[in-house]
């Protein structure tokens, strides 16, 4: 990857990263999109697939048509046990820690109102 800095809006700064092996982009994207459409994980797709539903962008990697599958398949992998205890403890964290985040931001952001 090549990382390049920008500005969002002009105001804030971001950093971008170019793919520069899309042949390697592009095969792993195959095999997760596999295991979405039913194919058996393994150690590295099981994990990418739970972070990937617990980050709930699934419904990014799919056409419209397959999204209510393939999240339910994602949930499913992300609940199974193709990973070790670890694997299966650093999804659950990221998976509270989404949560969180998202509730604080519906309450408004804990800010305390006088």
């Amino acid at each position: 990857m090549t990382a390049r800095k920008e500005r969002l809006l002009g105001i804030l700064p971001v950093t971008r990263y170019d793919v520069r092996d899309s042949a390697r982009r592009d095969g792993l994207l195959a095999e997760v999109r596999a295991v979405l459409a039913g194919a058996t994980p393994d150690e590295r797709t099981g994990p990418l697939v739970g972070l990937l539903h617990a980050g709930d962008v699934v419904k990014h990697l799919v056409p419209k048509g397959q999204r209510r599958d393939a999240q339910r398949r994602a949930k499913d992998v992300a609940a199974g046990d193709w990973a070790g205890t670890a694997a299966k403890a650093a999804v659950t964290a990221a998976t509270a820690a989404i949560s969180a985040a998202a509730m604080v931001a519906a309450t408004g952001g804990g800010a305390a109102s006088s």
